[in-house]
């Protein structure tokens, strides 16, 4: 994904145009973006890493009820082109 489409990717999740945006990861399941000097987001390359995504968020709020420590919360949770983003 090129920066240029991360941007809108991006502005779409958060409702915003993102400052800066810089790739820090290439998996085989997702694209992953540094957004301003904190914010780390997460977009599929396919509809199956899409699932994981949205598995990922439908099971986190469970697991933080069954552990001793802290489970992150994404800060923002949308989507773009029909697959969803998630920023921490």
């Amino acid at each position: 994904m090129e920066i240029g489409e991360a941007r809108v990717a991006i502005a779409s999740a958060r409702g915003s145009e993102p400052r800066s945006v810089r790739p820090i990861g290439d998996g085989g399941n997702h694209w992953t973006f540094l957004v301003g000097d904190r914010d780390v987001y997460r977009v599929p390359r396919r509809e199956g890493s899409a699932r994981l995504i949205t598995r990922e968020l439908r099971l986190l709020p469970e697991l933080a009820t069954r552990v001793d420590f802290r489970i992150p919360e994404p800060s923002v949770v949308g989507s773009w082109d029909g697959y969803p983003i998630m920023g921490h």
